[in-house]
């Protein structure tokens, strides 16, 4: 099977979303599938590479501003898909909207598939035919073939609208057990710990997501306020993006994430805590600093799944999290894998955090958050059922 992607932010400028497409490309590549990755191209990145087995094509766009860039993105994608149509049998689109008209419709002008992957509240086809540009959006929807979603709430409500009545799958991510797990055993945590650069006999909160305020990261630093006099032990780390001023994207919505950085930076220099609290940034160590935590807190205010949450739960950690709609209480059961907070005040994550310091409800939580991933979330399983997607696909009329 050839498999061709649309990704506006892909390596190695990753969005959540390629993140979580590459890991399941390299299942598709071991299982003998072909993959093309359509990306814009950034200075200094090569126009084509492949990476773990993954063929990415970088396309030319110019312009500074969002909107100019990703038009010329757009109207380069059109001609490399012709150019490329042998590379692909469906193309998967992460984000649809008018500019993916003309593409999508010559996709399937060459008797190819087009599968939309809605990854969050919002981007369902009935809503984005009302926003600018919905006549266009409306005629790309028609060249659809297929719909996924993260999360059964965003499918029931698309099955439910008018826009499209093609087949529509509730697919989710999955996570590789082998690399985020337990430490073996205190020792290894220990020099983890030390390999890091991280207090030996500390206690960690981490929390693993761009630092911006969808993710909340503001939530859990009021949390931590109220708790850090009392728990001397106690740190933060927080892992993620924490710099958007970079040169690739610098109109107001990336303006508007450095100045929330910024602000909370400030906050935390200025407390007596500052010690406690580590901007880590941007890491492929992540699965070390699980590894080598204490709980992990997620207090996102959106999301489109959370891929981070099954990553922790892998790891063996117990959870603390907001309640995302239809997303929450799939991944997890409240107070058997995890913990829900539904609400959004520090108060609350703060009482749930102590609640797991004072007991030995944590480690119980843990073990139980592990299973259900090697249950339910494996990579390999959730893989072969986007496979099996598309093959349907390619075989439905």
């Amino acid at each position: 099977m050839k498999i061709g992607t649309v990704q506006y932010y892909y390596a190695p400028n990753f969005s959540g979303a390629a993140v979580q497409f590459h890991r399941h490309a390299q299942v598709f590549v071991k299982h003998g599938c072909r993959v093309t990755v359509f990306t814009p191209h950034h200075q200094g990145l090569a126009r084509a590479e492949t990476l773990d087995g993954i063929n990415i094509i970088r396309l030319p766009t110019a312009g500074h501003s969002r909107t100019l860039r990703q038009t010329t993105f757009y109207g380069q994608l059109t001609w490399a898909l012709l150019r490329y149509q042998n590379h692909y049998d469906v193309l998967h689109w992460v984000g649809f909207g008018p500019l993916a008209a003309l593409p999508a419709a010559l996709v399937a002008r060459m008797g190819k598939r087009n599968l939309y992957q809605v990854t969050i509240k919002g981007g369902e086809p009935h809503k984005r035919v009302t926003q600018k540009g919905g006549l266009l959006t409306k005629f790309g929807v028609a060249h659809l073939h297929g719909l996924s979603s993260l999360s059964d709430s965003i499918t029931e409500d698309m099955r439910a609208s008018d826009v499209f009545h093609g087949p529509i799958r509730t697919l989710g991510y999955g996570v590789d057990s082998e690399t985020y797990r337990p430490p073996r055993d205190e020792g290894e945590k220990r020099l983890l710990r030390s390999q890091l650069g991280l207090v030996t006999d500390a206690t960690y909160i981490t929390f693993v997501g761009s630092v911006v305020y969808r993710k909340g990261v503001d939530i859990l630093i009021d949390a931590f306020e109220q708790l850090a006099v009392k728990y001397p032990e106690l740190h933060i780390l927080l892992l993620g993006r924490d710099s958007f001023l970079d040169g690739i994207g610098n109109e107001s919505a990336y303006q508007n994430n450095q100045a929330f950085v910024d602000e909370l930076k400030k906050r935390v220099l200025s407390s007596e805590y500052r010690d406690r609290v580590k901007f880590i940034g941007l890491t492929q160590e992540v699965p070390l600093y699980m590894r080598a935590s204490d709980l992990f807190v997620f207090p996102s205010r959106r999301e489109g799944f959370g891929a981070v949450i099954l990553e922790a739960m892998a790891t063996g950690l117990p959870i603390i999290i907001s309640e995302l709609d239809g997303i929450s209480d799939r991944i997890l059961a409240d107070g058997h894998e995890g913990i829900i907070v539904r609400d959004a005040e520090p108060i609350s994550y703060a009482n749930s955090i102590e609640s797991l310091l004072r007991s030995n409800r944590a480690r119980i939580l843990g073990l139980s958050a592990r299973q259900k991933v090697e249950d339910e979330f494996s990579i390999n399983s959730v893989a072969l059922a986007y496979l099996e997607y598309y093959d349907y696909l390619l075989n439905t009329p």
